[in-house]
């Protein structure tokens, strides 16, 4: 529980900040874990039928490697959905113009504008609306669908992955496109009257 868990927070967008100090995550990590301990069922409970009795080393250090990649998993899910808004963000910039903090530090890790306010109006959306609350009890209930160690990364499980990283491009120009349309309209009716007035201060009006 303390593996899955613990991959799942330390990855978990909300916690993988150096905002929250490393002892606080532990403790949260191992009170959480504590609290889940009744969602591994009759199988993992103390006794001579029980799993730990037939558990061997190998045995064990598999199953630590399939519950790291099973929390790893679940929050990749998490955070390709937020930066979905991240990446529609960075395109929003780069039509309005507002990517000029990439463009001066290209090394730095600064966002741009539109891309962190989506994405810090999901996270507090995500909050309000108790989703969290909801991500732990898809966590929970995880413990009842994948036992430890049942979690094999296979093709499908990559597949599945792939979907997931490639959701980021596909969605993020879905929410950017009605910023790059009416960006697209601006550039095109600023083009056509530098055309038919060439005294025009055409490009004093495009920085207004």
């Amino acid at each position: 529980i303390l593996c899955r868990i613990g991959a799942f927070v330390f990855a978990f967008p909300f916690f993988n900040t150096e905002v929250i100090p490393p002892r606080y995550k532990v403790l949260f990590t191992v009170a959480l874990a504590f609290g889940m301990l009744p969602c591994l069922g009759e199988a993992w409970s103390s006794g001579p039928s029980s799993e730990f009795a037939n558990l061997t080393t190998l045995k064990f250090c598999t199953i630590i490697g399939s519950e790291v990649m099973l929390g790893l998993a679940i929050s990749l899910f998490v955070m390709a959905t937020i930066e979905i808004f991240g990446y529609a963000g960075t395109v929003m910039d780069m039509d309005v113009g507002f990517n000029a903090s990439s463009e001066f530090d290209p090394a730095g890790e600064t966002r741009t504008v539109f891309a962190f306010l989506l994405s810090q109006l999901f996270i507090v959306s995500f909050l309000v609306s108790d989703m969290h609350l909801e991500m732990f009890k898809i966590l929970a209930s995880s413990f009842q669908t994948l036992p430890p160690g049942a979690f094999v990364i296979n093709g499908a499980t990559v597949e599945v992955l792939i979907r997931a990283v490639n959701s980021i491009f596909l969605v993020g120009i879905q929410i950017a496109l009605p910023i790059m349309a009416a960006m697209f309209m601006i550039n095109l009716g600023m083009a056509v009257l530098a055309r038919i007035g060439e005294d025009f201060p055409v490009m004093i009006l495009s920085f207004a």
